[in-house]
């Protein structure tokens, strides 16, 4: 038994149907997305407009913040700094179910649960709650105090496993639309056949100690499996200003 394959064993895969059919007809094509992404490769990026799948990192067009919170509708993947394809089944909403999955072939086994969360930097610190990253929120935008903010990043998980992506998960809505301040300060675990609380409340992406979704039960050995997983990102007045880059991690351990 062992880890799984080097850069295509565990990847991020994603629905790139059109809205309109990304519950219905899902499509799986794009390349997925490998670990520890690098000068433009292997990145989501959110924008609210001006992105094409030719645009490079360092011409991203700007998310530009305005006087209350709001939900970046648009999310792409890019496999290559300048080759990418937009995840259309994402708005920013809870209204699509099919959005991505965590992908895995038969190359490994699992020794624990996997789970996922944000980090502020590739160091995998915890964070510090309020401090204005997206990780970490700030107040009042994503909590009533600076010790209660959640991430900006929100995120759901199905208990559920799939072994191909051409089974879809039930049709959205999915549970409560999230807003800027949903999710706990505490890592979640996933409910029994269903998205998180059965289908009511969405996670939040800050670590692991104050966010994070872990799946209820350890996957099977040596066989290949999706985990649907959904996020929401949001901007708020307070978020830090630049470029800003949250590490997206999945965390398990092998045998």
């Amino acid at each position: 038994m062992s880890d799984f394959t080097a850069g295509t064993g565990f990847v991020l895969v994603y629905n790139t149907a059109t809205f309109a059919n990304a519950d219905t007809t899902g499509v799986w094509t794009g390349a997925g997305l490998q670990f520890g992404g690098t000068a433009g490769a292997n990145e989501l990026r959110w924008a609210t407009s001006g992105a094409t799948t030719t645009t490079a990192s360092a011409s991203w067009p700007f998310v530009t913040r305005t006087a209350s919170t709001f939900a970046i509708v648009q999310l792409w993947a890019f496999t290559a700094d300048a080759v990418g394809l937009q995840i259309n089944a994402y708005d920013g909403t809870n209204a699509k179910a099919n959005q991505m999955r965590w992908s895995w072939d038969t190359s490994g086994t699992f020794a624990a649960a996997p789970q996922f969360s944000s980090f502020v930097s590739t160091a995998h610190t915890s964070p510090t709650p309020g401090a204005g990253t997206i990780t970490e929120g700030a107040t009042p935008d994503t909590g009533a105090s600076a010790g209660a903010s959640t991430s900006y990043l929100k995120i759901n998980a199905h208990d559920t496993l799939l072994a191909t992506t051409g089974t879809l998960v039930a049709a959205g809505p999915v549970g409560t639309a999230p807003t800027a301040t949903t999710g706990s300060q505490s890592l979640v675990t996933t409910t029994s056949a269903d998205w998180l609380t059965t289908h009511t409340t969405w996670g939040q992406a800050e670590g692991f100690t104050q966010g994070g979704i872990i799946l209820r039960t350890i996957p099977a050995a040596v066989t290949a499996n999706t985990w649907p997983i959904l996020m929401a990102l949001f901007c708020g007045p307070n978020l830090t200003t630049g470029t800003l880059t949250p590490v997206v991690t999945v965390q398990y351990s092998y045998t």
